[in-house]
């Protein structure tokens, strides 16, 4: 059911997602599904899940090189996973889903978990404040990659690097001269 899942997620989106469909194509009665997951937002959850990887992010003791590293990661995973293509709906659902959000909290924290941890270590050594405050800045981070994949749909290009540049050296993102962009 939650190859079935993944295999539907990826040809008709989430929001065209249904619980009949999951039920169809995996050969089961749609009360199989239910019987199991409560809801459509619970079911695309552990499916997600099953693809999602946790694995602990190598560190390699230079700060800019470990938050770009995340953060690039992040926006590989939301910008070409089947994730990224259900976080719009998702979210919809999760608005009125407690319990869904806390599994999809839960399925995200492994790598906010990694990220507070290199965010953290970047202050032991001196390149953040010492009281900086890293959950915002996850927040900050993921919340722009996001807001740039899912709803302006404005370029990524050197977004994570801005970031980075932001966070470390108070580098404000400047606009570059049309005359002056790559072709």
């Amino acid at each position: 059911m939650l190859d079935a899942t993944l295999h539907l997620l990826a040809e008709v989106g989430y929001t065209r997602l249904t619980v009949e469909g999951v039920a169809a194509r995996a050969g089961v009665g749609k009360s199989t599904v239910y019987r199991w997951w409560p809801s459509k937002s619970a079911l695309v959850i552990e499916a997600l899940g099953t693809q999602w990887d946790d694995s602990p992010i190598e560190l390699t003791g230079d700060s800019r090189a470990d938050i770009h590293g995340i953060v690039q990661a992040a926006l590989d995973g939301y910008g070409r996973s089947p994730l990224g293509a259900a976080v719009p709906g998702l979210a919809v659902d999760l608005m009125c889903d407690p319990d869904g959000a806390e599994s999809f909290e839960a399925l995200l924290q492994p790598r906010r978990g990694s990220l507070g941890a290199i965010l953290e270590e970047a202050a032991n050594r001196g390149d953040l404040p010492p009281d900086t405050d890293a959950l915002l800045l996850q927040d900050i981070l993921v919340g722009t990659l996001l807001y740039r994949l899912l709803v302006s749909r404005r370029p990524t290009d050197g977004v994570v690097e801005k970031l980075v540049d932001l966070f470390l050296d108070g580098q404000v993102p400047r606009t570059v001269p049309e005359n002056q962009q790559k072709v």
